[in-house]
């Protein structure tokens, strides 16, 4: 396992201490398709799965976008499925079980509105606000100082789809890396807090 293998390990280990990991096959089908075991009464428990894709199922991607994804979340796409997901600070969209990144793709290519505005503009959709929020958290192609280095940047979605307008509403990291890293290092704390609570949409 190469290092960057092991962080995305202990990355996806993060997720059930921002998310509740339950789903209803009606409400979400990619978590349903994901699930372990029989539901119970919240719901199905849901974990992301370990893949392999080939390289072309990337560059697939790569061919209908203005720039690559950074090196790492490329990894993440290649080895991981995963349903939408609560994080700290954002939601990721879904890359779920089908042929290649067929869905994944989907989601970003949901919104036609959003879509043409963001990718002339070099901002890679790969989530949302957090807490149900529907800006888009994209990666700033036009601000990568290399492979990983893209920031990660949340957009006002009103000033998009009413007006056409790119308007920041924060910077969440200034790399995939480092909201991989920052994630791990607040589920760690959160864990070590017996009997609280964590925030909802943190």
């Amino acid at each position: 396992m190469t290092p960057d293998d092991a962080l995305l390990e202990q990355f996806v280990l993060a997720f059930r201490a921002f998310d509740d990991m339950f789903a209803w096959k009606e409400f979400d089908p990619h978590a349903w398709a994901l699930r372990r075991g029989s539901p119970g009464r919240f719901g199905a428990a849901w974990r992301p799965r370990r893949v392999q894709l080939a390289n072309t199922a990337i560059e697939r991607v790569n061919a209908r976008l203005p720039a690559r994804y950074p090196a790492l979340f490329e990894r993440f796409l290649s080895t991981y499925r995963w349903a939408e997901v609560e994080l700290h600070g954002c939601r990721l969209l879904a890359s779920p079980r089908g042929r290649g990144l067929s869905g994944f793709v989907a989601a970003v290519f949901l919104d036609a509105a959003l879509v043409e505005t963001l990718l002339p503009a070099g901002y890679l959709q790969f989530g949302k606000g957090a807490g149900g929020s529907y800006d888009p958290v994209c990666f700033d192609t036009s601000r990568s100082t290399g492979a990983d280095g893209a920031p990660v940047i949340q957009l006002d979605h009103e000033e998009i789809l009413c007006w056409g307008r790119l308007e920041v509403v924060k910077e969440l990291a200034p790399s995939f890396r480092h909201l991989v890293g920052e994630a791990i290092e607040r589920a760690r704390a959160l864990r070590s807090r017996p009997g609280v609570r964590r925030p909802a949409g943190e």
